[in-house]
């Protein structure tokens, strides 16, 4: 479900993350959610952000891998659903902890 929403993203051009607070957000929820693998996926939704520089992105990636930020996946999901990304009809079946 998180990778059918990335690819919604990508394939819409859509920033997710319309300030420097809800794009770090939504590097840690990847990165909680997936560690390492999570890299490719932050720079696959985060690049239509207007300030968007893989340099800093891989760097705030490697800040989000060592902290202890508490974010998870709902997260990104929330922020993906707030501009209209959405993978499922609703969260009813979805997990307590992801929602």
């Amino acid at each position: 479900m998180v990778d059918e929403l990335i690819a919604v993203i990508g394939d819409s051009e859509i920033d997710i993350a319309p300030d420097y607070n809800d794009w770090f957000a939504v590097g840690c929820s990847l990165a909680n959610y997936f560690g390492e693998d999570g890299r490719a996926r932050f720079h696959a939704v985060i690049q239509f952000y207007p300030s968007y520089s893989p340099h800093q992105t891989d760097e705030k990636f490697d800040d989000a891998l060592k902290g202890s930020y508490n974010y998870n996946i709902g997260t990104f999901i929330h922020h993906a659903n707030n501009v209209g990304v959405t993978a499922f009809a609703d969260f009813k079946d979805m997990p307590e902890e992801v929602i």
